[in-house]
């Protein structure tokens, strides 16, 4: 009976893991994916201060401002943010303790979520402008 829960938390643990690792990756992704900013483009401007900010708070609050207009929910932030604040809390306590490395490792863990977010508001944003677009043209 023991050896069986014992191998049962086992894959539990490493199902979890795969998981978070996965959605990482998916992270790590679209944070690295080059947007193509045409200067023709009206927004373009907007397009490139929001991809060139390093203030997640200022990234979030152009999420807040520019809705999703396609009706999907494709590109929420809200676990992106509760992850922020997680990792946010994580290097305030490794400054605390003294744990250099792990401050240094939110730090980074932390610009990383900063340029996905930013990538998902100018996703959004090009699919509002397409929608809008499409609707100027009726």
């Amino acid at each position: 009976m023991f050896i069986s829960a014992f191998i049962f938390v086992i894959s539990a643990v490493a199902v979890i893991q795969f998981l978070v690792q996965s959605w990482r990756s998916g992270l790590l992704r679209v944070a690295s994916t080059e947007h193509v900013v045409h200067a023709d483009d009206p927004a373009a401007r907007v397009y490139r201060k929001i991809l060139d900010t390093k203030d997640f708070a200022e990234v979030i609050s152009y999420q807040k401002v520019c809705q999703d207009l396609s009706g999907d929910n494709k590109g929420t932030l809200r676990p992106v943010v509760a992850y922020y604040d997680l990792l946010r809390g994580v290097r305030a306590l490794g400054d605390a303790a003294g744990f250099a490395a792990a401050a240094e490792w939110a730090k980074q863990e932390m610009a990383m979520l900063t340029s996905y977010a930013a990538s998902v508001v100018v996703e959004r944003l090009e699919r509002n402008q397409a929608l809008a677009a499409e609707v100027r043209s009726y």
